[in-house]
């Protein structure tokens, strides 16, 4: 039926449980019979017309329950009806002006989210009670993107299973866990392991090599991040305080720059044996396990934002160096100035004269660099002290004339005296092989060793370098972790 229901002023009254008519009962104009409130499970109707309902009050009634829109006596209040044909029980407009509710949008949430009976509204998720540690088998509200966004649910203990919904960049829910940096600094790109010489570089490189995944500091969490190779040149000025100059010493930084990852300079060392300490240096400091810039950068990362992955110190030319050294006339130096503080890997240097032999007769019981060629030496880079070195000087030696004591060792950070384990052999002159060794820790910063060389006697001892033979040759032999 169409339009507005017209209620009749009387209506029989039956009681539950009995077939006998009883008498009509008046009701007031404009009512219906039963209840809008009070005590629940009462039979209805009861004698007089206390439970006739006023269609005004069923009209405020309803829209306390957001079903109609609240009476307005300026359009004449409300009316709706409970049927129209072929709907029975649907609640529609009965007139022209629209008096139900506003239909929610679809896929939103209007309900009551209380423990108790309460009439609906909009529920604000970010104002429910939160459980801080959900059970297996709690029930998740999610909406399925392949299923148009409707609403679903699902429980906590399958999000953690595959295809559900998980995050690890996002740092989704509770998830903690990080890695370690996975990539390493280089001077060749794509290259994460150099095995060859690389001279007078002018960009360096980090580049994937255990993985791709990097953890990154945002100032509440360790975030892994995703990278590709990144580079920066030793002229750059934008992304770091200044371009590389000479015979200096630089950390690289991992950091976010509005979304963008860098690998760049952060500041330089106070020496090439000193990152110094307070602002403007390049001061480290340990958070979560993962060494960061304790002091911002200009052009760089913020304070506590970048990750250190190692190290470079430049040569005379403001060029970074990664030499293996060789054997050569007068020796060709070894020259390691790149480090990596994650991923390191041995590197094994021969540096080495290949002069047949030479004569040390100038000076007794004083140490000297190796044919007094400074040359002869490896010098290598360290970010931390966190690995032994180790070096052995492989040397012949023999008396120029009679029976002398011909001493040979390896200085570290001199080319006047020895550390580590020097020895002697007390010789003709017939040669005998001296097999100085070195193991030490020694403290971060850029340094050498050296082979050395002493007599006892002004009669002088000959040292040989090749002993002009292929199958023979004396040198210094240093491993290092870079």
């Amino acid at each position: 039926m169409n339009g507005n229901w017209k209620f009749a002023a009387v209506v029989f009254l039956l009681v539950s449980g009995s077939a006998t008519a009883q008498q009509y009962e008046t009701l007031p104009l404009n009512t219906v019979v039963g209840r809008v409130a009070g005590t629940p499970n009462v039979a209805v109707p009861q004698s007089g017309p206390s439970f006739a309902v006023g269609l005004g009050d069923l009209a405020t009634a309803l829209s306390g329950f957001g079903l109609v829109k609240a009476p307005n006596s300026a359009t004449g209040g409300n009316a709706a009806v409970f049927s129209s044909s072929g709907k029975s029980g649907d609640l529609v407009d009965a007139g022209a002006a629209p008096l139900l509710a506003t239909p929610s949008p679809a896929f939103t949430l209007f309900g009551n989210s209380s423990s108790v009976a309460a009439k609906p509204a909009a529920i604000d998720i970010t104002a429910l009670p939160s459980k801080a540690s959900p059970g297996i088998n709690d029930v998740v509200l999610i909406q399925d993107s392949s299923a148009g966004n409707a609403f679903k649910k699902t429980t906590v203990s399958a999000l953690g299973s595959p295809g559900s919904v998980s995050s690890l960049n996002g740092q989704t829910g509770a998830l903690i866990g990080y890695f370690a940096p996975q990539g390493r600094l280089t001077l060749t790109s794509g290259t994460a392991v150099m095995t060859t010489s690389v001279s007078a570089a002018n960009n360096v490189f980090y580049t994937p090599y255990a993985g791709d995944l990097i953890p990154l500091y945002n100032g509440t969490n360790i975030v892994p991040t995703q990278f590709t190779e990144v580079s920066q040149f030793t002229t750059d000025t934008t992304k770091s305080p200044a371009a590389v100059v000479a015979n200096t010493c630089y950390d690289e930084l991992a950091w976010s720059d509005s979304g963008t990852f860098r690998v760049t300079r952060g500041n330089s060392w106070s020496s090439t044996t000193s990152r110094g300490t307070g602002a403007g240096t390049a001061e480290l400091q340990l958070q979560n396990g993962i060494y960061l810039n304790k002091q911002a950068v200009t052009n760089g990362p913020a304070a506590l934002r970048g990750t250190y992955v190692g190290s470079i110190c430049s040569n005379a030319s403001s060029l970074i160096d990664f030499n293996l050294g060789a054997v050569s006339a007068g020796a060709t130096p070894a020259v390691l100035n790149i480090w990596n503080q994650y991923n390191r890997v041995d590197v094994d240097v021969f540096v080495g004269d290949s002069t047949t032999n030479w004569n040390y007769t100038t000076t007794t019981n004083t140490w000297r660099q190796a044919n007094n060629n400074a040359n002869a030496k490896v010098t290598f880079l360290r970010g931390q002290n966190e690995d032994s070195i180790e070096a052995i000087y492989f040397g012949q030696t023999g008396a120029v004339t009679g029976t002398t004591n011909c001493a040979l060792g390896i200085g570290l950070d001199s080319v006047t005296a020895v550390s580590g384990n020097p020895m002697y052999a007390q010789t003709t002159t017939s040669p005998i092989p001296v097999l100085p060794g070195y193991v030490g820790t020694p403290p971060a910063g850029q340094h050498f060793l050296a082979p050395l060389e002493l007599i006892t006697v002004s009669t002088g001892c000959t040292i040989y370098g090749s002993s002009g033979v292929a199958y023979a040759q004396s040198g210094l032999r240093v491993k290092v972790k870079m």
